[in-house]
């Protein structure tokens, strides 16, 4: 690792920067017509461990079954958006039992909550939605795990836990415990909790490491907990976190560069787009909330600054023709045209996108869309989202590459559409609700991203020796202050290599090198690197779908990372194991390649009866899965040496006891192609020429 504080650039990852909501869970069995039976919550344990911006969390919801009878339920999670679901699993006595993932399709994220309403409202945009049969009475343990990114505002980290349950909380929790491990190659500077201070220690070990810890007993919560984590913001610069367990295959790392706080007079020429919906749905509060935004961030152009304000309703107004500069008089101007605007008519979300990326622009400029809605489309050429998202985006590669970033006012918004517009146009989506109090301190803050880039159009290149495949995002967004980015890749060589930033600034390209970035040969530290490169890859390749439309080869390589690397996906979904399968369970299991074949290894957990195994291979997920070993295995391990190079391997296991057969729920992925070259008909949006190797 080698922290280089000479230097300030910065890569994106492509994720929303909002506030990421924790949430407990809910049992509950259907009845229809929302009538549904709820069970009490009884307990509640949650452990996050975050690495820098990373989060891994694992949560533990305990639930009372009243009654003589087992029942069955469906449990719900109010996921945070850009987080994935890594793990799910139930306690029954001491025993836990790992439900595994499958191709198919889960019944959350996105939906299963049939028709209650309510609890979809409480649930959100990113619901997790799993039935579990036959629940005995008593006490009822699940736990469920996942990944995310933190969000990052000028040196701060902040989580936030809602521990108000609202109406889904029926008697006091028995108790609640949370507890945050922190560990950072960047110093610590301080860490605050907001709710909940007397029940919550703070433990600093030193200064890069940290716990915070809540008990509370007997507990009716009614406020939410939030952790602030702040780092100090004079240690700036680039980090890397590599994982590699074999030497035979290549490594993970985790690239991370905060650029601190920049002079305007480095920042690059930029042009503002301030899209404002005047529509009847925006009536009231959350048009005062928008025109109130446009008039505060107007107040902070510079004399060169360009900008332009578009209302819109059913049709477009501008406030000007073509783009003006910041000078006061015109900003006088377009403060009084935005507090002589009404709320009327429709959403026409299509037509003034494509107004505001198709405006006059330099080249090499930062070219930024600040776009305030309630984001619900009813008029214009399409009132579908995913149309809209395609055909802005297409438009505006072709055009100047306009930054569109969301800011969506009030509680009923659509933001999903708000969050792909951005994430596919390299913006940021910022939602802010109705009675929010610091209003202008989040509107500050939004500012002090989108109008201080530094570097446009960033490019990493590296050493010649060092040889790197996969990196995600494949392209970067701009470089700005406030925010800490990141880059996700496999690496083949090693070594210690200088590493190189690209870009355009105010005073033409220039570039920055960060030396000594050390890849070792062989690392077992930073286990979560390969899990976070494949949730990268996933998100990647769902966002391009979601441009281009559905491919089969992608959609295939999205069920092989998520199979490999335990992610939930929209195309894979968990098994709840039979009850007789229970005993026993496959506590682990994995198939690395390694030279000459595929390496398998497994381990049991639920029974000491001596067993055997059988090790089977197909070619798809679905296809015939054929018998490899001549006779049943002792040892929990097996060795393929008749993969093809670039074949995909999919394979099962069976158990074999004196009394019964098990097999195991999850097929795992043994090798990804050597290479997957593009459909003809889905080029890579950034390079028709890409061929992603694995």
């Amino acid at each position: 690792m080698k922290n280089r504080k000479t230097y300030q650039a910065v890569l994106i990852a492509l994720c929303i920067m909002t506030h990421q909501l924790f949430a407990d869970g809910i049992l509950r069995t259907p009845a229809g017509g929302g009538d549904d039976r709820f069970y009490t919550l009884t307990g509640v344990e949650v452990h996050v461990q975050v690495y820098e911006q990373v989060a891994l969390t694992t949560v533990r919801n305990s639930f009372a079954i009243t009654g003589e009878d087992s029942v069955d339920g469906s449990y719900n999670f109010r996921v945070p958006y850009n987080a994935s679901v890594t793990g799910f699993g139930v306690w029954q006595d001491t025993i836990f039992y790992e439900f595994d993932l499958r191709p198919g399709e889960q019944g959350g994220p996105g939906g299963g909550v049939g028709d209650n309403d309510e609890l979809r409202e409480f649930l959100g945009p990113n619901p997790f939605t799993i039935s579990v049969g036959s629940i005995p009475p008593g006490t009822f343990s699940v736990e469920l795990r996942y990944a995310q990114l933190l969000p990052y505002d000028f040196g701060v980290l902040e989580m936030i836990y809602p521990l108000n349950c609202g109406d889904w909380l029926f008697a006091s929790i028995d108790t609640v415990a949370i507890r945050v491990n922190i560990e950072c190659q960047r110093e610590l500077e301080h860490l605050e909790v907001g709710g909940l201070e007397d029940f919550t220690e703070i433990n600093i070990e030193d200064e890069h490491n940290a716990q915070i810890t809540l008990i509370a007993k007997d507990f009716e919560p009614e406020n939410d907990w939030s952790v602030s984590i702040g780092l100090n913001q004079e240690d700036i610069g680039a980090w890397i976190y590599t994982h590699r367990s074999n030497t035979d295959s290549a490594g993970y790392f985790m690239l991370v560069i905060d650029p601190g706080i920049v002079d305007t007079a480095e920042q690059v020429q930029k042009y503002f787009t301030f899209v404002l919906d005047r529509s009847g749905s925006m009536r009231g509060q959350k048009l005062a909330q928008a025109k109130a935004a446009v008039n505060l961030t107007l107040g902070y152009l510079l004399p060169n600054d360009y900008f332009n304000v578009l209302a819109f309703s059913n049709r477009v107004t501008p406030f000007r023709e073509e783009m003006v500069d910041g000078r006061e008089g015109n900003i006088g101007d377009a403060r009084r045209f935005v507090n002589n605007i009404d709320a009327t008519g429709a959403t026409n979300i299509y037509d003034v996108l494509m107004t505001a990326i198709s405006q006059e622009m330099d080249e090499g400029s930062a070219n930024q869309v600040i776009f305030l809605t309630d984001g619900r489309p009813t008029a214009g050429p399409s009132v579908d989202p995913e149309v809209i998202v395609h055909d802005v985006s297409e438009a505006n590669a072709e055009a100047y590459d306009a930054r569109i970033f969301s800011f969506g006012v009030g509680d009923d918004l659509n933001r999903q559409l708000l969050s792909s517009l951005s994430e596919q146009n390299h913006g940021t989506a910022t939602f802010i609700d109705p009675d929010e109090d610091g209003i202008d301190e989040i509107i500050e803050d939004f500012y002090q991203y989108f109008a201080s880039p530094t570097l446009v159009n960033p490019v990493v290149e590296y050493d010649d020796e060092l040889e790197i495949e996969n990196a995600f995002p494949p392209e970067l967004q701009d470089v700005a202050a406030g925010r800490q980015l990141y880059l996700f890749g496999r690496y083949i060589s090693f070594g210690t290599f200088d590493i190189t930033l690209t870009g355009n600034m105010v005073d033409g390209d220039t570039s920055f090198v960060f030396e000594e970035m050390e890849f070792p040969e062989e690392d077992a530290s930073s286990e979560f690197v390969p899990r976070m490169w494949a949730k990268s890859a996933i998100d990647y390749w769902i966002l391009w779908m979601q441009i281009h439309g559905e491919s089969d080869e992608i959609i295939e390589i999205i069920i092989a990372l998520s199979l490999q690397y335990g992610i939930l996906t929209p195309y894979t979904e968990f098994e709840e194991p039979p009850r007789d399968v229970y005993d026993p369970v496959f506590s682990h299991i994995s198939a690395e390649p390694v030279a000459d074949g595929i390496q398998l290894t497994w381990h049991i957990s639920g029974t000491t009866e001596v067993v055997r195994f059988n090790v089977y291979r197909a070619d798809s997920p679905t296809g015939e899965f054929v018998l490899l070993n001549d006779a049943p295995l002792v040892l929990p391990e097996y060795f393929d040496s008749e993969v093809a190079e670039g074949q995909v391997a999919y394979y099962r296991i069976k158990i074999i006891m004196a009394d019964d057969t098990y097999w195991s729920d999850l097929i795992l992925v043994g090798q990804l192609p050597a290479e997957v070259a593009l459909l003809p008909a889905s080029p890579n949006p950034f390079n028709d020429q890409t061929r992603f190797s694995y």
